[in-house]
């Protein structure tokens, strides 16, 4: 469904709207346009749409509960709630793009935008598998701020490689000096 014809994707917000009772709920909103060429396919896919919004807030909200006061082993949840951030926005532009989708989880996850960025490159760079569950996240969060220039470079892999063994080894030492290794690696 397409104004022009072709299978363009409709964008959409998910926005909080007060009623008029008070009270606050998550809505979500498309062009005019768009509606009015197919009002009901577009009424219920928009309804599709905010249950599976609505869920992803609520898995997201209990992973990261998990996180709170965690100072090891929190790696893994905070993998697992980039990667339904990372599945929901790839999902949902099938048909939709979800045009404020850093301001829409920021408000409703109550992390930042630089944290949302963070958490989908998370899940995009790293399968669950090469998360150890006992670095701590700030190894991963060093990795992860380097993540795009080390794929650009092509020097991601061993980036990912460095960390697995340094923790195979028992030498990963504070995250600070891992950060300058990190730096010097990059830097060949």
């Amino acid at each position: 469904m397409s104004t022009s014809g072709h299978d363009a994707k409709v964008p959409v917000r998910v926005v909080r709207v007060t009623d008029a009772s008070g009270r606050t709920r998550i809505s979500v909103t498309i062009g005019v346009e768009s509606f009015l060429e197919a009002p009901e396919h577009y009424r219920h896919q928009l309804e599709k749409f905010k249950r599976a919004y609505k869920h992803l807030v609520n898995q997201a909200l209990r992973i990261k509960k998990e996180t709170k006061g965690a100072r090891k082993g929190n790696a893994l949840s905070y993998w697992r709630l980039g990667k339904l951030l990372y599945d929901f926005k790839s999902s949902t532009d099938s048909e939709f793009v979800l045009t404020n989708h850093l301001e829409a989880f920021q408000r409703d996850l109550g992390i930042t935008d630089s944290q949302v960025g963070i958490l989908v490159d998370f899940a995009r760079f790293f399968k669950q598998d090469e998360v150890d569950p006992s670095v701590p996240m700030s190894y991963y969060w060093e990795l992860l701020l380097k993540a795009r220039r080390s794929q650009s470079i092509g020097k991601l892999s061993e980036a990912k490689q460095e960390l697995v063994e340094l923790v195979s080894r028992k030498e990963v030492a504070d995250h600070k000096s891992y950060r300058k290794r990190l730096n010097e690696l990059l830097k060949n």
